[in-house]
């Protein structure tokens, strides 16, 4: 009883003092325009790239030709003689974020590189005729592997391409040694060539909506089976060409699709391969993964996932993630939402297999406080009661919604104003 008075006390006590301090703290801009007759913004200082290099130690800057050009780094030629090279994620104080043309063009004795996570673009054959090199790691932000990048690295085994990549350009792993490699899902075009004459490559996946150029998988003489997707619509002249080994061709889609798709001359091998139409793959994934193009992320420990929009149902959420047909939302209770529910702060996203939870994380909207789904005063009267009463009031996360970097009462404020002025006070 006394805990219900109290509650209905201090609902009105926040929605009291909020409201007075929301009124009386707008600023003058909110009422009246400026001389041009719109509304000033303040801008968000810009965001601060950090490097992480643990206790690998950075290759030393005289080893490398560069330039700067806005406060940024370019490495235009390597000029060392080490074998392990790792790039510096700072020269002279500024992010290295671009790798240049030919910028280790036939560094022979090269067997490894490392590159820093704030680069973001690597020039047409960066690393052309690196003979010795084994293995490379492409940072996150890469999106396009250009021409020759890869070109003649006959020694280069392993290979790990970034999701956000949707180009691989002509001859970008042209007589590379790796078996296998794994061409993420957003690709949507391979240039000539691309993968001509890797002969140890065995077997690959095409992504759907991918176009497959001319020659691109031209002499994989070792490749025995590939996996197309049914979005894809063109095969260029010779992208098979002389792919003596191969005997089977898994396609998702039906004979009629297949018929439909534009094969190149110089195919012989694909076409005399064994066609399995309808191909479903069963591979689960091993954790809770936002499909390609997805805007939903999930953190760095794996326990939280954020950018699902307010008043989301279901079905919109799972079709968001890899397996979704092995996804499913429980609720606070521990049980799975109707298909006409909202999923809210606090639900948790599974993955399951054969009946078990193989993974899981819990849902986090920014500005959705108390678990409803839907954003409203009420989730800033919560997220007050919070900041004053944090054992009482608990939240999933501290939700700093108005971007300070902190978490305190100015956030229910802001995020108050939000559910008033959604365009003016914006969640940050």
């Amino acid at each position: 009883m006394l805990k219900k008075k109290i509650s209905h006390i201090l609902s009105f006590l926040s929605m009291l003092i909020v409201a007075a301090i929301v009124i009386t703290s707008l600023p003058v801009n909110v009422l009246a325009n400026d001389a041009n007759g719109t509304i000033s913004t303040a801008k968000n200082p810009e965001e601060e790239i950090k490097f992480d290099s643990g206790s690998v130690v950075e290759s030393p800057a005289t080893d490398f030709e560069y330039t700067i050009e806005d406060s940024k780094v370019t490495i235009t030629k390597y000029i060392g003689s080490a074998t392990e090279v790792v790039i510096p994620g700072k020269i002279e104080e500024y992010p290295v974020t671009s790798i240049g043309g030919y910028a280790f063009v036939d560094c022979t004795s090269l067997t490894s590189i490392t590159i820093p996570k704030g680069v973001t673009f690597m020039g047409e054959g960066a690393f052309f005729e690196c003979t010795s090199l084994t293995s490379i790691t492409i940072p996150e932000g890469v999106t396009s592997i250009e021409s020759a990048t890869f070109f003649g690295c006959e020694s280069l085994t392993s290979i790990t391409i970034p999701e956000g990549v949707t180009r691989i350009e002509s001859d970008a792993f042209r007589f590379c040694a790796f078996t296998s490699i794994t061409i993420p899902k957003g690709v949507t075009f391979m240039g000539e060539g691309a993968f001509y004459g890797c002969k140890s490559l065995t077997s690959i996946t095409i992504p759907e909506r991918v176009s497959i150029s001319d020659w691109t998988f031209g002499m994989c003489s070792s490749l025995t089976s590939i996996t197309i997707l049914e979005r894809v619509t063109s095969i260029g002249d010779r992208a098979f060409w002389k792919c003596y080994s191969l005997t089977d061709v898994y396609y998702t889609g039906t004979e009629t699709q297949w018929d439909n798709i534009y094969i190149g001359d110089n195919n012989d091998d694909l076409l005399n391969a064994t066609i399995h139409f309808n191909y479903v793959s069963t591979v689960i994934p091993d954790e809770i993964t936002p499909s390609v193009g997805s805007n939903v992320v999930v953190d760095s420990d794996k326990s939280t996932v954020s950018g699902i929009s307010a008043e989301s149902k279901p079905a919109d959420v799972i079709a968001q993630f890899e397996g979704s047909d092995n996804i499913q939302i429980v609720g606070k209770d521990g049980k799975a939402l109707a298909d006409d529910a909202l999923v809210g702060t606090g639900c948790k996203i599974q993955l399951v297999e054969n009946g078990e939870v193989k993974d899981e994380v819990t849902v986090v909207i920014k500005g959705e406080i108390d678990g409803n789904g839907k954003i409203d005063s009420d989730d800033a009267i919560y997220l007050l009661r919070n900041t004053l009463f944090a054992s009482l009031y608990p939240v999933v996360a501290e939700d700093d919604v108005d971007g300070n970097g902190g978490y305190n009462s100015d956030d229910a404020i802001h995020l108050l104003r939000h559910t008033l002025f959604p365009t003016m006070y914006p969640l940050k």
